[in-house]
This record gives C-alpha cells, structure tokens and sequence, in this order.
C-alpha cells in the first residue's frame, strides 16, 4: 500500500527584537501557525470578554485581529479605527503602547490581515479606517 505523504510542515519568521535574529516558529503535529484558536463562529458570544476567554491568544497581533474579526462580524461595523480596538481593549484591561503601530504590522503582512479602507482629516492627525481582510476572517476562525 501507498503510503500518504505529509505536507511540508507550515513556518512563520517572526520580526526580530533589535539586535537579534529572525526567529522561525513551526507549529507541532495538529496545529496551525499562530493567531487565535477555539473560535469558529462569532456570533455565538455575548460580549468580547466571553471571545478573549474561549480564544487562546497570546500575541498582540493576534488580539488586535480578534478584536477587530469580533467588530466586523459580531457588531456588523463596515469600517473600524484604531481608537475602536483600544475602547475594547479598556474593556479587557489589555495595554497597547502604540496601537497604530501594531496595526501597520498587520496591514504589512504578506497577505495583509487587515485592510485599510479610508482616512479623515489631514497628514499625521487623520483618522484611519480599516477592515479585515479575507485572509485575516480565515486566520481568526482558525
């Protein structure tokens, strides 16, 4: 009998600290890479603490595209901005030093997680707007 022949095993090179070299995560046996696990259907939370609760997230990244699955797809915004994911993370004590930096990672990701979809105001006081990409719904349902 043939035998089933196993799919090369995914990676991810994570951005490295300063000074350091880039680091490679691969996932063991039944994982997948990293971002938000035991979430599949978002309507079915009444609140993003009871998500963050049933989600295993770890990185900042990974909370900022659940918060911003959670927006898009629970409370049905066509748009959101940076100062809607930090209102939630007041909500679920998480502290973000520069959220717009944060953001720019997930916007620069290769397929991008999030898109961005608009801006008011002018140069650097603008108010930017974004949506989660089709990649980064896949990425959070898991």
């Amino acid at each position: 009998p043939a035998e089933a022949v196993q799919p090369a095993p995914q990676t991810l090179i994570e951005k490295p600290k300063r000074g350091r070299r880039p680091r490679v995560v691969s996932p063991g046996p039944g994982e997948s890479l990293p971002g938000p696990k035991g979430v599949k259907d978002f309507e079915s939370y009444d609140s993003i603490k009871e998500l963050f609760s049933a989600a295993r997230v770890d990185t900042l990244g990974s909370k900022i595209l659940l918060t911003a699955v959670y927006l898009q797809e629970k409370l049905h915004f066509s748009e959101f901005s940076s100062s809607d994911i930090t209102s939630n993370f007041k909500v679920l004590k998480v502290k973000v030093r520069n959220i717009s930096a944060s953001i720019n990672i997930l916007l620069n990701k290769k397929p991008p997680l999030l898109i961005q979809v608009g801006k008011m105001g002018d140069h650097r006081q603008s108010r930017r707007k974004y949506q989660v990409s089709e990649h980064g719904l896949i990425l959070a349902r898991g």
